[in-house]
């Protein structure tokens, strides 16, 4: 007999590490788009911490709120997927109820910080926030339980978490960030549509009519795969007038495994697995979208490379399985920086350097003898996408991609 967990490891199990991408993403989008604008550096990493901790206690005080309302309605008394503090009868109801509160109360507060040195109207946004995370299965009736849960991600984790999290940094909001804001929202969603479609029968029997249960099983599949799509679509509206963001459809390939499993039927506790693999997909597509919007053309300074190695590192110290995604992209931010922080010499000399620093596997597409910092940021950026379309080419023809997994590791191909 497995032995019950205890003490913090109960804790952590209960705030769902599995779901905090969809606290992450939104930020590293935002921090890739605020690169782009060459923002004040100081201003922007502390506004950017901030707005991640705002961010992640609410995905935790939402996970926390939804324990405590779930378990306290017998919603989670036949629940298949991970430990419930609450359901399980681990750990008393009000100590959850308060553990949601505390979250919230720190989101709350940074919130305020954020505020005072940005704009009071955010207050209001962040206190209509809080209150849909908590209404989301809590108070008299809960919107998750009528089919509304998808549009509460999409519009709070995907429109309100990128969007404000860009204003928080540059104080700015235009259409690029409202696409992308709709990637991370999409990317939110599949993970919430994988996660009720393992839970529609015991949500049906607990009559919380969730979207999956309102649709039923096959559709709910369907939508899953669906959702996606509108990913990929997404990212080409974004690719139409900024091609480097275009890189973030590599990452959907992270999601081929997902898909494989939803697509041969499985249930139960067989998607508990596909619950994790999704929640990396929309990590790698995430961080890829904010490295696109990072290197955006033809803006390109050596500041940027720092923070593309910070958002790499917080990705693996988040989860080690996106190593080597994150190992390629600091290799090639850090030959930029070589490049473009190196001053001295002519012109020749410097184009001969970075020729040299180029990972090899890029020089097949031609990304040699850059004229200018722009010209060399324009050209890796190219052949990063060169890359992904022949292998992508490849992958359709039943080949393994050789390339692709060589810069991006066995991520999608495990």
């Amino acid at each position: 007999m497995d032995k019950q967990p205890s003490g913090m490891q109960l804790w952590i199990l209960g705030a769902r590490p599995r779901t905090l991408p969809a606290a992450f993403v939104p930020v590293f989008v935002a921090c890739g788009h605020a690169i782009s604008q060459q923002t004040d550096q100081q201003k922007m990493w502390l506004n950017a911490l901030f707005a991640l901790i705002v961010s992640v206690s609410l995905q935790v005080g939402v996970n926390y709120a939804n324990d405590y309302s779930d378990g306290i309605k017998g919603t989670d008394n036949a629940r298949v997927g991970p430990l419930r503090l609450v359901g399980s009868g681990l750990v008393p109801a009000k100590s959850v109820k308060h553990a949601a509160f505390i979250a919230f109360g720190i989101a709350a507060c940074f919130g305020l910080l954020i505020a005072l040195s940005t704009t009071l109207w955010l207050l209001p946004i962040g206190a209509v926030s809080i209150a849909a995370g908590w209404l989301y299965t809590g108070g008299p009736k809960p919107y998750g339980y009528f089919g509304f849960g998808e549009l509460f991600v999409f519009v709070f984790f995907g429109l309100v978490a990128t969007c404000g999290s860009v204003y928080a940094i540059t104080q700015t909001i235009d259409v690029e960030t409202w696409l992308a804001a709709s990637v991370v929202g999409l990317l939110a969603c599949a993970l919430l549509v994988i996660n009720n479609l393992r839970d529609i029968p015991g949500d049906t029997q607990a009559n919380k009519k969730t979207l999956a249960v309102r649709i039923g099983d096959h559709k709910t599949r369907q939508l899953f795969y669906a959702l996606f799509v509108m990913v990929a679509v997404m990212i080409a509206v974004v690719g139409i007038s900024d091609r480097s963001v275009l890189i973030a459809m590599l990452g959907l390939v992270s999601v081929v495994p997902a898909v494989k499993v939803v697509a041969a039927g499985a249930k139960g506790r067989e998607l508990i697995s596909v619950l994790g693999a999704t929640g990396k997909a929309q990590l790698v597509v995430g961080l890829l979208l904010a490295v696109g919007l990072a290197i955006s053309p033809p803006i390109y300074d050596p500041g940027k490379s720092f923070g593309l190695v910070g958002m790499c590192t917080m990705a693996c110290t988040f989860d080690h399985s996106n190593l080597r995604v994150a190992h390629q992209t600091v290799h090639l931010v850090c030959s930029l920086s070589e490049f473009d922080v190196e001053l001295t010499g002519n012109q020749e000399d410097r184009n001969r350097d970075f020729s040299q620093s180029i990972p090899q596997g890029l020089l097949l597409t031609g990304a040699t003898e850059p004229q200018t910092t722009g010209e060399s940021t324009r050209r890796v950026a190219q052949s990063i996408l060169d890359v992904g379309i022949i292998e992508m080419r490849e992958l359709k023809q039943g080949l393994c991609g050789p390339r692709l997994k060589k810069y991006f590791g066995s991520i999608a191909f495990d």
